[in-house]
């Protein structure tokens, strides 16, 4: 047993900037996938009707296609002069060409289409539990819907938030394919240098020990992560709203 890798891990650049990269990645991807899951399971909840079960098929029928080439298939996407290029050069968003691949942004897009199923089943588990009736009755008390939302939805939907939000920062931050496929082998993240200098080829391949201390440290950082995002939405303000 020795720190020395552990120490290495802190004090090497390329090391710790994978770290912090890796943590502002999927945290920022956690913040966007709650964004955009919601209103998706609200309206699926809610307005879906006799869709709804076709609306939860077509969220699940994602996993039925392996990730490697959903990822292979933004990557055809992102590309310069792509679907997404063209796309936001038609909206007037961009003058030109626009390199997405081997950037921040085009492997945030992958973390959050990776995440964004597992976050929006376990909102349509939260949602389906909050009785409609309390709704309809801050309603009728006089609370205008934003109010509603704010003082009685969001409050007894925040198990279902924190259930996705532990599986999406504890997917993203440990990353490998996404970095890999989107990252255009200019952006590193934790995962794929555990890769590199556990089983890469050459002199960086081959270092298990460091490898495994980037493993335990990523480790840490999701059981911190969990701990505390469960302290704060099980506190007693919340608990008070809900």
């Amino acid at each position: 047993f020795t720190l020395e890798n552990y120490i290495k891990v802190f004090t090497s650049r390329i090391y710790y900037t994978a770290l912090l990269r890796s943590i502002w990645l999927s945290a920022l991807s956690t913040v966007f996938t709650v964004l955009i899951a919601y209103p998706i399971a609200y309206h699926i909840c809610r307005w879906a009707g006799r869709l709804k079960g076709a609306y939860i098929a077509i969220v699940a029928s994602v996993f039925l296609v392996t990730f490697v080439i959903k990822i292979y298939a933004w990557q055809i996407l992102l590309e310069r002069a792509g679907l997404v290029d063209r796309l936001l050069q038609l909206l007037g968003l961009t003058q030109g060409p626009t390199r997405l691949i081997g950037t921040e942004t085009g492997i945030l897009i992958g973390l959050v289409y990776a995440s964004l199923p597992y976050m929006i089943l376990s909102l349509i588990t939260a949602v389906e539990k909050v009785p409609r009736d309390v709704e309809h009755a801050a309603a009728v008390s006089g609370a205008p819907p934003l109010t509603v939302f704010r003082t009685v939805t969001l409050p007894l939907t925040m198990p279902g938030i924190v259930t996705g939000a532990l599986f999406t920062f504890a997917l993203n931050v440990a990353a490998f394919i996404v970095p890999a496929l989107l990252g255009g082998g200019t952006i590193t993240m934790a995962g794929l240098l555990i890769q590199r200098v556990s089983v890469g080829v050459g002199t960086a391949g081959g270092n298990w020990p460091l490898a495994a201390a980037l493993s335990v440290v990523l480790l840490v950082i999701s059981a911190l992560f969990s701990l505390g995002l469960v302290r704060v939405f099980s506190s007693r303000r919340w608990r008070l709203a809900a």
